[in-house]
């Protein structure tokens, strides 16, 4: 990092760091609210705890990001201080996301930050909660419970995945710890992280396990990872939507080789979860055009964004155009699908392209008549 960028960094993390206070009790706040079983801790013990956790973050950020052995040290005391309480480390994992949000939100308010420093900033705030997140594992399963050996096999497996190890040989044996075959296929379901962390994750966990299959999930900075492998994603995916808090939206990647290819299909799933309509589960063998598009989208705005509001405006148009392109490009059978004459599909093809310029008869007329109407649902 440059010095003039780490300037503005230790800045920003300076002025979040005067108000650590509040910040402090505020994110207890939504710990304590999105995960119950923290009110077992005295709340004036557990806001020292998370004060000491976000000021232990802002001087790793402001310092270029490392993970330091106090830090270790403090970590592994308050998670042994934790499970010791009665609280189960899948909500240990889950308060440090809230806390991280909440610092992260923070550093988002702070007056006349750049989005080039907040870019500079996400990287390692993620990373330390990650470590954090990994220690609070480590320490669970050096208790010798079978569950928090399964919790810190799948953190260090995810780990491994996402940062490009999964050649490595740890990644392989902990996948094969876990009942995967590494040189079979994986896939990947994931969602946003923050649900979980209100919810239970191991609930979700148990469901996974009633499933044909090897399926196991957890939190890697803002998602929730499925990684499965001889399961349908059709029904994982509908039990992670069925278990998931609030209802919301859903990702499912491509099935890909090898736990190398676990991470591709993790890329696949959050793309698909990018363009996902509100509460839905998006399969990214079906939303791959918008998906591929969406860093491409403000360049493109000009080519498909009046098209987007006429979408909007006539429904049937680009329902339509959607059923002619889901349908082989058979009027006949778009006509079906709709329950509708022929002739009536052949006119709102027409005025489609009418109205936006875009023949969806033609291959670019149709990619961009289907970029401004939206992923399939």
């Amino acid at each position: 990092m440059t010095t003039r960028k780490q300037t503005a960094v230790q800045k920003a993390c300076a002025r979040v760091e005067a108000g650590i206070g509040a910040l402090a009790a505020s994110a207890t706040d939504h710990v304590r609210a999105e995960l119950p079983r923290y009110a077992l801790v005295p709340v004036e013990q557990h806001r020292g705890t998370v004060r000491d956790t976000i000021q232990s973050l802002l001087h790793a950020l402001a310092g270029g990001g490392g993970f330091s052995a106090d830090d270790a040290k403090a970590i592994r005391y308050a998670a042994l201080r934790r499970e010791g309480t009665g609280i189960p480390v899948q909500d240990i994992l889950a308060a440090f996301h809230v806390v991280g949000r909440d610092v992260w939100d923070a550093l988002a308010r702070v007056e006349g930050i750049s989005a080039g420093t907040l870019v500079q900033l996400a990287d390692p705030l993620w990373s330390w909660i990650q470590r954090a997140s990994a220690l609070v594992a480590e320490t669970s399963a050096a208790g010798g419970g079978a569950q928090g050996r399964q919790v810190v096999l799948r953190q260090r497996l995810l780990e491994s995945v996402r940062a490009g190890d999964a050649a490595e040989g740890d990644a392989v044996e902990n996948a094969r710890r876990l009942g995967f075959v590494p040189g079979g296929s994986f896939r990947a379901v994931c969602t946003e992280a923050a649900p979980w962390v209100e919810g239970d994750l191991e609930l979700l966990q148990r469901g996974l396990a009633r499933l044909p299959g090897t399926n196991h999930a957890g939190l890697h900075g803002t998602l929730m990872i499925v990684l499965c492998q001889g399961a349908s994603p059709q029904a994982v995916a509908e039990e992670v939507h069925r278990q998931l808090p609030g209802h919301g939206s859903v990702g499912v990647g491509l099935e890909r080789p090898g736990v190398s290819g676990a991470e591709t299909s993790i890329g696949d799933a959050e793309r698909a979860l990018r363009v996902a309509w509100p509460e839905s589960v998006s399969f990214f063998e079906r939303a791959w055009l918008h998906s591929g598009l969406v860093d491409a989208r403000t360049r493109l705005t000009p080519l498909y964004g009046e098209a987007k509001a006429i979408a909007a405006e006539h429904p049937g148009l680009a329902q339509a155009v959607r059923a002619f392109a889901d349908e082989g490009f058979s009027l006949a059978a778009a006509a079906a699908a709709l329950q509708l004459h022929p002739n009536t599909v052949a006119y709102r093809l027409d005025r489609w392209h009418e109205l936006t310029g875009h023949d969806p008869r033609r291959f670019d007329g149709l990619a961009l008549s289907m970029l401004s109407i939206g992923p399939p649902r």
